[in-house]
């Protein structure tokens, strides 16, 4: 009696979104070499920025046995549920660190509110595309707001990170000694409230392998990028093509809608003549 034949397994270079949590939670995301060559991670769906649910939030780590909060110095330090963040090929970490680990003192999440500057104290990250969009989508944003003329527009990099502060215009983030913090960030149509703990990520050299700014105590860099690579892991990539396909963190930072224009095409144009065509 013949056996039916075997089907052959098809595979494809696209991960698909029903195969991402599956694959996301076995490999916990430690590294770039544990993803096989491949970014992928969880793909949750965050709940939707709620101002009364932010200014109630319990900042501290965990609950005691009376269902009252822990605030004892001695309560364990936050951890993200989502767990370690995944990191492209590109970045390869070595071990993740807390604050205290790595910042000798004065820890504080926004140091200089005036200004910020976040290349060069991470030369070594130039390599990665993913920190290189990170960086100059900040720095867009920022650009674009410093330059309007009415004080509505003004917008800080830390603005959309909250901790032990309420909701409000001119807010500033505090310190949190638990390592819990709240990023609000546009996905899906929506803002939503992404949670982040303070665990950094760094390669075998001691380097940090997110971005920072030149004030070595402030933590806003770090915090939004953690937050910006969560929601960019959701976007589907393929093998052979960039770390970021067409994910902008710019939607992500403001809401606004992007409009790619390509630059390559039957009739070559510049830059020049895209950026000042009628909007």
């Amino acid at each position: 009696m013949s056996k039916a034949p075997l089907k052959k397994k098809e595979t494809s270079s696209k991960v698909s979104l029903s195969e991402r949590p599956t694959e996301a939670s076995s490999v916990g995301a430690t590294s770039s070499e544990s993803l096989g060559g491949v970014w992928r991670c969880r793909f949750p769906i965050w709940p939707e920025w709620n101002d009364s649910e932010v200014n109630l939030e319990k900042w501290d780590s965990s609950k005691g046995s009376d269902g009252n909060s822990n605030k004892s110095p001695n309560a364990p330090l936050f951890e993200d549920p989502e767990g370690k963040i995944s990191l492209p090929p590109s970045v390869r970490v070595h071990s993740w660190k807390r604050p205290t680990e790595f910042i000798v003192k004065g820890i504080t999440v926004v140091e200089n509110p005036m200004n910020f500057e976040l290349i060069s104290p991470k030369d070594h990250l130039i390599c990665s595309e993913l920190m290189r969009w990170i960086i100059s989508e900040i720095y867009i944003v920022w650009t674009l707001h410093n330059n309007s003329d009415t004080t509505q527009d003004i917008w800080r990099p830390w603005d959309p990170i909250y901790s032990l502060c309420k909701v409000g215009r001119g807010h500033v983030p505090l310190y949190n000694i638990y390592g819990k913090y709240l990023v609000r960030l546009y996905w899906m149509g929506c803002w939503r409230k992404i949670t982040v703990d303070d665990s950094m990520p760094f390669d075998e050299e001691n380097n940090l392998l997110l971005p920072a700014s030149t004030c070595q105590s402030e933590l806003w860099p770090m915090l939004l990028a953690k937050a910006l690579i969560k929601v960019a892991n959701t976007n589907v990539t393929s093998e052979a093509s960039r770390e970021m396909g067409e994910f902008s963190f710019i939607q992500t930072l403001t809401g606004w809608i992007p409009e790619i224009r390509p630059l390559r095409g039957k009739q070559p144009c510049s830059l020049t003549q895209v950026d000042s065509s009628p909007k």
